[in-house]
């Protein structure tokens, strides 16, 4: 059930009131709550701020949680294997041509976004800021593995300063060329919206078939998200080897803003009111985790300079050495054969292993005071050992602050419950903005320009509705209309009475009944409070998937 108040103080004083822990909810410890609180005057209900009407997604409301574990472990498998191919297909390239494999980069992350976002549709979200987070996770992941990692896994671990043509510093600035130049070219050619607006829709039969046409390109909040955070991780994790990538970074965040918003502005359709998950999932999560790569890949990469696998000792050649003369040597990468002189009193190198994905004990050097053998000067000693500090530092302020910003609220919020608000009332009233959005359910569909009303709206107002349709009324798209006409011959109550939602609407005008017990499903809830003016906009009852469940659902409660 959602319920919107006419003032923003009736919605908190329901809020502080009926709020209490999910332990206490699960099961329904009627102690908390005084006994005119309680529903049908034993339930507990879960009462909480719901997200904007307009990120609601109806047809996910009623999922249970089987059905949503099973959905997430679908599709997360799918994702791997996504993932899984993606690396293989660039790991094989980079391995032939740079240029080619940025190119291919470049692609994939914005085709395999797609296909991501297809597989992310087989989970059920109760709004669109959580599909958007999920969303976000799984392609955030791709593109950090496409851009950024994958390169230094398949790159040789001794050209990763070379000087050929393989070069893993090569690679970047090859990767974020592409990201300059090659997204934003693609992006702004918006194939399929041209071919929708030039040919579909002007041939196509009607006007409502030409409109879809017209309504532009869909785009998801997550996916954009993550074109920022990529470049960033990029930079970032390559930056103690190439620090010139922060300026090609900047260049394309640059391009990439004005090109979004071109776009925004002249083709993509609308998105809705998503809140803040995705942003507060970036900036709290990914982004520190960008800083800790910029720690952990600055001190590995500065205690495994140069890169070159060769220990210095304490031996020295002499006459009688056997490397002693003159040699050829045949790079196994089939360059020209290079002459080398080796004289006496030059120092001799054994081989050592310097890769720091090669085993795990030197990913964590950093904990260790005795460092490698190979470091060339008393400078790079220390700026491993400021840059291990430094790693240690941040990893241990990142699991904290995790544990601060997300496990100890949830686990409060499970034990203890409440409801508190820095927000200042803003003293404004529902019914007088001129178009404001109730809670109506709406479906969408692609055969339609604008979403199915799969509910019986009662005493409602156009400016409910959240969206207008120049050529027809808002009872064209009203599936009730429908059943009704179908079931009319029947003496029975139709079917929309027990398979749709009921949206009841109490202006201020109208006083509000009074409770017989408890809190009714039959009135609305801010008929509890000595609030002058009620008025409110009630949706309760079943839409398709919540038909034949429990009375005990969630309770959702939006602000003005």
């Amino acid at each position: 059930i959602f319920v919107t108040f006419e003032t923003e103080k009736a919605q908190r004083e329901v809020l502080s009131a009926l709020t209490v822990s999910k332990y206490n909810v699960a099961q329904n410890n009627t102690k908390v709550l005084p006994p005119e609180h309680l529903f049908r005057g034993s339930l507990v209900l879960d009462v909480a701020e719901a997200t904007e009407p307009s990120s609601i997604r109806w047809q996910d409301l009623e999922e249970t949680l089987f059905q949503k574990l099973k959905e997430r472990i679908i599709s997360y498998s799918l994702t791997l294997a996504v993932l899984i191919g993606a690396m293989i297909l660039v790991g094989e390239e980079l391995q032939k041509d740079i240029g080619a494999a940025a190119v291919m980069i470049a692609v994939f992350n914005i085709v395999l976004p797609h296909i991501l976002k297809f597989i992310n549709g087989f989970e059920s979200h109760p709004d669109e800021g959580t599909y958007q987070a999920s969303l976000y996770v799984k392609v955030c992941t791709f593109r950090w593995l496409n851009t950024a990692i994958i390169t230094a896994i398949y790159k040789p671990f001794t050209s990763t300063i070379a000087e050929s043509g393989s070069s893993l510093i090569l690679t970047v600035y090859a990767v974020l060329m592409a990201e300059i130049v090659t997204a934003p070219v693609i992006h702004l050619a918006d194939i399929m919206g041209h071919l929708k607006r030039h040919i579909l829709g002007p041939n196509a039969a009607n006007q409502a078939a030409m409109n879809m046409n017209f309504r532009g390109s869909a785009q998801d909040l997550g996916n954009k998200y993550t074109s920022a955070s990529k470049v960033l991780f990029l930079c970032f994790f390559y930056s103690a080897i190439f620090p010139a990538c922060f300026y090609f970074g900047a260049v394309a965040l640059f391009v990439a803003y004005h090109t979004d918003k071109y776009l925004l502005m002249r083709s993509w359709r609308p998105l809705p009111e998503l809140g803040n998950a995705v942003a507060s999932l970036s900036r709290l999560i990914f982004f520190p985790l960008a800083l800790v790569a910029l720690a952990v890949m600055s001190e590995l990469y500065y205690s495994s300079y140069p890169f070159d696998d060769a220990c210095k000792t304490e031996a020295v050649v002499t006459a009688t050495s056997k490397y002693f003369g003159n040699h050829t040597l045949f790079p196994a990468s089939g360059e020209a054969p290079v002459n080398v002189s080796v004289g006496v009193g030059d120092t001799i190198y054994d081989f050592c292993d310097e890769d720091f994905l090669s085993h795990l004990r030197t990913l964590l050097r950093f904990f260790e005071r005795d460092y490698s053998s190979w470091l060339t000067s008393d400078a790079q000693d220390i700026f491993e050992f400021i840059f291990g500090l430094y790693a240690v530092v941040a990893i241990t302020l990142m699991v904290v602050f995790l544990f601060l910003r997300f496990v100890l609220p949830s686990f409060m919020e499970t034990l203890r419950g409440g409801y508190s608000t820095k927000e200042k009332d803003s003293g404004k009233l529902f019914s007088d903005q001129p178009r404001i959005n109730a809670y109506v359910p709406q479906v969408q569909n692609p055969h339609f320009p604008f979403p199915l009303i799969t509910c019986e709206k009662r005493n409602t107002e156009a400016r409910h509705i959240g969206w207008v349709d120049p050529l027809r009324d808002h009872s064209y798209y009203e599936l009730s209309s429908d059943i009704a006409a179908l079931f009319e011959d029947q003496e029975d109550d139709p079917p929309e009475k027990q398979a749709l939602s009921l949206v009841q609407y109490y202006p201020p005008s109208v006083e509000a009944p009074t409770p017989t017990h408890g809190l009714s499903d039959q009135q609305p809830i801010a008929a509890r409070f000595d609030e002058q003016s009620y008025g409110s906009v009630e949706a309760k009852g079943r839409t398709f998937s919540q038909a034949g469940r429990s009375i005990r659902r969630l309770l959702r409660l939006e602000k003005s």
